[in-house]
């Protein structure tokens, strides 16, 4: 039998174990796993007897009440667990287990003798007491078998609490006296003899104590474990790409040597997802006077701060207005179904102007990957005077996905239930 009990103790073992233990797993390489556990309890209930027991793991599990399995491992196992607990008064098994308990029956306590010795009582007023300590739930037993005197002058009382519970007012010789009872509340039984007579009392007291059946008690605790895990994680970030940063001159018109208009197309990168682009225009003798109004800097770049409030519609970014007289500042997509003019959309497909665009500053969010990833730039001088000298700039904002690996908590539940008996 130890044998048996050893064997499925240690299979037991293995499957909590395999429930209760740790077991991540990393992306790329073995976790440092640092144990953080902490316990909740869930259900807390005590059932005075075995069916009620049974009764509630039936409901709980959805089973019937009776399950036969006839498996050896499976009766190996229940015999196992029901012998733990009634010998240890306590185990701690995975809730997958919990339908081994369907049938489980408390052993049944055995009446312990507590006390048998003779009692020897003289004559004239003497008095005998023992006093013998009880739990509720106990069935008291007494015996006491009169050898020698006996007559109305001797007496036997017993006393729960100093409550009487039984007595007789008159012993006989060769008769016994018995009682027994169940023990209404902890405390103390006395049994007292009286002897009032001109003769002996003398006889065998037995006292015996079978103590109360114990109650079964169900904890359902929670266990939590947190540990640290590594893990890859996807981060994207906003790229800011300058894509024209330049000094332009823009002749007036009837200069035959040099060109009136200023026309460049610009390319975005085939990597990345397009966000859109901003293009700021001033005279470039201005360059030095520049001023922004803004109240929260998310990036030290006025223009590269400015496209991002733009694109996420948070705070606000005033670069400085300019207005050129005798200039068309115009910007197209590829197909010429975008077109932007001197402040104003011409019409519109995939961009997005935002809101605090300007005749010389505009950011347009893009809605879908720009056609053939290019974008037009057009600086038309009409004045017949008058040179422009101008800066253009122009930059682009995409999003770059990489991957990284950082430590982050990671936190198991697992469900066990704790059988005591009380």
């Amino acid at each position: 039998m130890n044998s048996l009990l050893l064997i499925c103790s240690m299979l037991l073992g293995m499957e909590i174990f395999r429930t209760c233990g740790v077991s991540p797993t990393a992306a790329s390489k073995p976790i440092e796993v640092k144990a953080n556990t902490t316990t909740d309890t869930l259900t807390y209930r005590i059932f005075d007897n075995e069916n009620d027991f049974s009764f509630f793991i039936a409901e709980d599990l959805g089973l019937s009440v009776s399950i036969n399995d006839s498996a050896t491992f499976r009766q190996e196992l229940k015999d196992s667990l029901h012998l733990t607990l009634n010998r240890e008064k306590r185990i701690t098994i995975p809730k997958t287990y919990l339908s081994e308990f369907l049938d489980f029956s408390i052993n049944s306590p055995d009446t312990e003798k507590i006390m048998v010795q003779m009692v020897d009582l003289e004559s004239k007023a003497k008095v005998a007491k023992y006093t013998f300590d009880v739990n509720e739930g106990d069935h008291f037993f007494l015996k006491f078998d009169v050898s020698k005197g006996g007559g109305a002058a001797m007496q036997v009382e017993v006393l729960l609490n100093d409550i009487r519970v039984a007595g007789d007012m008159s012993l006989l010789r060769k008769k016994m006296f018995a009682n027994d009872f169940i023990v209404s509340k902890s405390g103390k039984v006395d049994v007292v003899f009286r002897n009032f007579g001109f003769f002996r009392l003398r006889g065998e007291i037995e006292v015996a104590i079978k103590a109360k059946k114990e109650k079964i008690k169900y904890e359902q605790q929670k266990i939590i474990r947190s540990y640290q895990k590594d893990v890859n994680v996807i981060v994207k970030d906003t790229i800011y790409k300058t894509l024209f940063d330049e000094s332009v001159v823009v002749s007036h018109s009837l200069n035959l040597k040099e060109n009136p208009v200023f026309e460049s197309q610009f390319g975005f990168s085939e990597d990345g997802q397009v966000l859109g682009f901003a293009v700021f225009l001033y005279p470039t003798n201005q360059k030095e006077n520049l001023e922004f109004q803004r109240r929260e800097i998310y990036r030290e770049d006025a223009l590269q701060d400015f496209s991002l409030k733009e694109l996420i519609g948070k705070s606000y970014i005033y670069l400085p207005e300019f207005t050129f007289l005798d200039m068309d500042f115009s910007i197209f997509d590829f197909d010429r179904k975008d077109f932007w003019r001197n402040g104003q959309i011409q019409s519109v497909s995939s961009w997005k102007l935002s809101a605090n665009s300007k005749m010389n500053y505009v950011f347009f969010g893009i809605k879908d990957n720009l056609n053939k990833n290019k974008i037009h730039i057009k600086l038309t001088n009409n004045s017949i005077l008058y040179d422009q000298e101008l800066n253009l700039q122009v930059i682009a904002l995409f999003v770059e996905s990489f991957s990284v690996t950082e430590s982050v908590e990671v936190q198991e539940f697992d469900e066990i239930i704790i059988l005591s008996l009380l």
